[in-house]
């Protein structure tokens, strides 16, 4: 089997010693930043909605925390894609 014949047969990447081509490495970071995005947001979303139930119900794990009562709501009811 030729050179030609083996390196044809190989997957791109593998061609070039493993590594993506630079076309497949750029293709890919938008999808990776939007997952990356949508993981932050969900746990933002989780997080805010545990902080609205403690405010909601529990003042006394408020003070253990630390957190007065009105910053947790305030805090629980900002959207998601805000910081």
């Amino acid at each position: 089997m030729s050179r030609q014949t083996l390196i044809g047969a190989l997957p791109s990447t593998a061609a070039t010693d493993g590594f993506p081509s630079l076309e497949q490495k750029n293709s890919s970071t938008p999808w990776l930043a939007l997952s990356r995005l949508i993981q932050l947001w969900a746990a933002r979303h989780h997080q805010r909605s545990g902080l609205r139930e403690l405010a909601e119900q529990d003042d006394p794990l408020l003070r253990d925390m630390g957190i007065p009562r009105d910053k947790a709501l305030i805090e629980a009811a900002k959207p998601f894609w805000k910081r």
